[in-house]
């Protein structure tokens, strides 16, 4: 299984769980920025909700520490909370929630777009700090910008960045 945050590194072990563990908070954290992004959230970004975001992004950074080869910091039950307050308070927001049945919570108004706008490393900021232009060009200096960022911290070599800059199409 591939790393999750697009670095292109084998997840084995451990790591499995916590790249699946990743997808779901990317995906809550996605739907909270879109929210944000369309001034759904109350002036200015409701401060329950904005915590929440916070408090999700952070737990997000630790896990993709953890992933990448940081040994403390993190565990899965903070995931795992996060998650369950995270759905709490989205639960009744029906701009962010669909009813599937009577006690149901409901699943996650996104859409194909919303996904492709992901930022695997920095989901809180997939609309919020999106920029304008061109979507592909957009999604490839996203990549870029990612890759270079965990390349900063120290999590990619400079061969994998370069192996990494290779496999994005329009990159030069």
């Amino acid at each position: 299984m591939e790393c999750f945050c697009g670095c292109g590194e084998r997840c084995r072990g451990r790591q499995v769980e916590l790249n699946l563990q990743a997808g779901l908070l990317a995906v809550e954290l996605l739907a909270w920025d879109k929210a944000r992004a369309a001034g759904q959230l109350g002036p200015p970004a409701s401060d329950d909700a904005a915590r929440l975001i916070e408090q999700g992004a952070g737990c997000y950074q630790r896990l993709l520490s953890a992933m990448h080869g940081d040994v403390g910091g993190y565990s899965v039950k903070e995931g795992e909370d996060w998650l369950l307050r995270s759905k709490a308070e989205r639960s009744p927001r029906p701009y962010m929630t669909t009813k599937e049945g009577l006690f149901s919570r409901g699943k996650l108004r996104l859409t194909e777009e919303d996904y492709e706008r992901l930022d695997r490393v920095h989901p809180e900021l997939s609309f919020s700090g999106a920029r304008p232009g061109n979507v592909a060009n957009g999604a490839a200096a996203s990549q870029l910008q990612r890759l270079e960022a965990l390349h900063a911290e120290g999590v990619l070599t400079d061969e994998e960045l370069a192996a990494a800059r290779a496999r994005i199409p329009g990159d030069a």
